[in-house]
């Protein structure tokens, strides 16, 4: 069967089409061999509140994100698998990008990213476990249908703020951070070394207050 069973009905209704011969699939929600996990930010002292379900073979990560009263700035909610899922190398896919299969009725939020851990991963902060991490948001399209987000691996990077989740900012210690670009010689960008070893996911609503719902079907790398 050419179409992956649990996208069958949306690539039917939507016009969507991801096959096993045009794409690899990282992450969906009908294995049950990974596990999800949901945190916000009262670890940190804040209060914002999420919470995140499975049904149907879709993952569904929704909450409101408030402001980290001691810091006045948004915090976060923060969703990441925890299994020994072995994921299939990308490394021969660095030119490529990420892409989600989701929809969202808050595809107003500006506040989306996604990481991936890999080994050996340098971290950025105290914060931090090691993951290269992106924002999204700016990638939606302004409707509830379903529809696929790529984000280049380009927009990456490990030195990402525990403030803000973004790599151009600098944080209230001074500490400045720095995205995947040319003039630090590719320093913060992934790399194949990373590709090849993933480790995990994590999607997350962080830096901007406001209410979020979003539904994930598949995340993997589109070949066409």
């Amino acid at each position: 069967m050419k179409v992956f069973y649990y996208l069958l009905n949306f690539v039917l209704i939507k016009s969507i089409y991801i096959t096993e011969n045009n794409s690899i699939t990282l992450v969906n929600f009908s294995n049950k061999e990974i596990k999800w996990i949901e945190t916000n930010d009262p670890v940190m002292g804040g209060q914002s509140t999420g919470n995140f379900s499975i049904i149907n073979n879709t993952g569904n990560f929704q909450g409101n994100c408030k402001l980290i009263p001691y810091l006045n700035a948004p915090g976060f909610c923060k969703l990441y698998t925890k299994s020994k899922n072995n994921y299939s190398d990308i490394s021969s896919y660095i030119n490529k990008s990420i892409s989600i299969l989701l929809n969202t009725k808050t595809y107003n939020y500006d506040g989306y990213f996604i990481g991936f851990k890999a080994h050996n991963v340098p971290k950025s902060s105290i914060y931090s476990s090691g993951s290269f991490k992106a924002p999204f948001s700016k990638y939606l399209k302004k409707n509830k249908d379903n529809q696929i987000v790529n984000i280049p691996f380009t927009d990456f990077s490990y030195d990402w703020s525990p403030y803000t989740g973004t790599c151009n900012t600098t944080d209230p210690t001074g500490v400045i951070h720095h995205c995947c670009s040319k003039l630090d010689n590719y320093k913060y960008c992934p790399k194949t070394e990373y590709l090849s070893s993933l480790t995990g996911f994590e999607i997350w609503a962080e830096g901007t207050e406001g209410i979020f719902d979003i539904n994930l079907i598949w995340i993997g790398i589109l070949l066409e």
